[in-house]
């Protein structure tokens, strides 16, 4: 990298899934399953790692959020949510045309918790954007619920950016 930096380790990988962009992250979360269920559902726990949710958080209910990191803002609904395993979501930004989806799949793994996040539906030249700022996102989460300070998130992308720029895009 041209900061001197290492390179860092990312933690996804990214997909053309019918012409659209689709992002993988996967990572472990020295928690419970119930507390990382937690903070991905409950609006409170929301607030303090991602941004502000209100509405029907509900399977088939709808949400209106805001994240603080990407700005993101507009509406969704819950797709599936089967506690405390797998919470499916699909939102539209107020100013954009199709919808994103996002599933959060959490599995035990010893005294830890997996989890994969699988964000698509961006277009496929903003996948590696979506990719640095899905991870962002993700390690704010494991932040929150280990008790670890947050990072700098404008740095932070510009650290992992160019990396996510660097990865080949597979077939989903």
């Amino acid at each position: 990298m041209t900061d001197g930096s290492p390179d860092p380790v990312l933690l996804g990988t990214l997909h053309d899934a019918a012409g659209l962009g689709l992002v993988r992250i996967r990572a472990t979360v020295e928690a419970s399953m119930d507390a990382v269920w937690a903070a991905v559902t409950d609006p409170d726990r929301l607030a303090d790692w991602l941004g502000s949710v209100e509405g029907d958080l509900r399977e088939g209910g709808e949400y209106r959020g805001r994240w603080r990191v990407s700005g993101w803002e507009g509406s969704g609904r819950i797709q599936v949510c089967d506690a405390p395993h797998r919470l499916v979501t699909s939102a539209a930004e107020a100013d954009q045309d199709g919808e994103h989806r996002t599933a959060i799949v959490l599995e035990r793994s010893g005294s830890a918790t997996s989890v994969l996040v699988e964000e698509q539906g961006m277009p496929l030249e903003m996948v590696a954007a979506y990719g640095a700022g899905t991870q962002i996102h993700v390690e704010d989460l494991v932040a929150f619920v280990t008790g670890s300070p947050s990072r700098n998130t404008a740095e932070r992308f510009g650290v992992l950016y160019p990396g996510y720029q660097a990865l080949a895009v597979e077939e989903a």
